[in-house]
């Protein structure tokens, strides 16, 4: 309980009779902090043994959202927005609702990079995970793909809801461009898919769909005078 009230949670050990060592790590590799022998720990022993399991916890805490995070910005990576994905869209399909995947590739961001620099090119960067994180709810699933690649899952969303998803997000790409404080035309190319429950669409199917619909707009753009 002490533990609990500091924020820190307890650790999960398990006491058993067996010595064999095999068996220890096993319970170890299942997700339990550490194993002991029945009868070998102390009241000291035991306080120990619940600090170190704590900081054990805390350290694998920190390195798997480490390990799903993107540095730059904060958002879910590739890794990340996977698996997170994958658990939303099984979610929604239990619950019978639908969601948009919205895929964003950032205009102008290789002309910022050779005009001023990396620094500009990762405040740029920066700038779009603000825009995407500030325009859907904390429930959506907001990722970097890497380099200059973004997605959203948009849970609860119905169908005629894409156009409304699509006007929030350009309506506040000014703000983000002055943001980012470069004048090489920053922009977003947005494609979007639908997840509906009934149907047999993946993550990735949707990923490659949403990214087909972004590169037509991409086309669609550099075609403009």
């Amino acid at each position: 309980a002490a533990l609990t009230s500091c924020g820190v949670s307890p650790p999960v050990l398990a006491f058993t009779a067996r010595t064999d060592p095999d068996f220890a790590a096993r319970l170890i590799e299942v997700g339990l902090d550490d194993c002991f022998v029945t009868g070998t720990l102390d009241a000291p022993g035991l306080t120990r043994a619940l600090a170190l399991g704590s900081a054990r916890k805390r350290l694998r805490v920190r390195l798997i959202a480490e390990s799903l995070t993107d540095e730059l910005t904060g958002l879910y990576n590739r890794r990340g927005f996977l698996r997170v994905g994958t658990q939303f869209l099984d979610g929604a399909r239990r619950r019978g609702c639908g969601a948009w995947l919205l895929f964003a590739d950032v205009r102008g961001l290789k002309q910022v990079n050779d005009r001023s620099g990396h620094v500009a090119g990762d405040r740029v960067l920066r700038a779009t995970a603000e825009l995407l994180r500030g325009s859907f709810r904390s429930a959506d699933v907001v990722a970097r793909l890497g380099g200059d690649e973004f997605t959203v899952l948009a849970g609860d969303a119905s169908e005629s809801s894409r156009e409304l998803l699509l006007l929030r997000l350009r309506g506040r790409v000014d703000a983000a461009r002055q943001a980012t404080r470069v004048d090489a035309g920053y922009g977003l190319c947005i494609g979007t898919a639908r997840f509906r429950p009934e149907g047999p669409a993946t993550l990735d199917e949707l990923l490659r769909l949403a990214g087909e619909d972004a590169a037509a707009e991409k086309r669609r753009h550099s075609s403009l005078p």
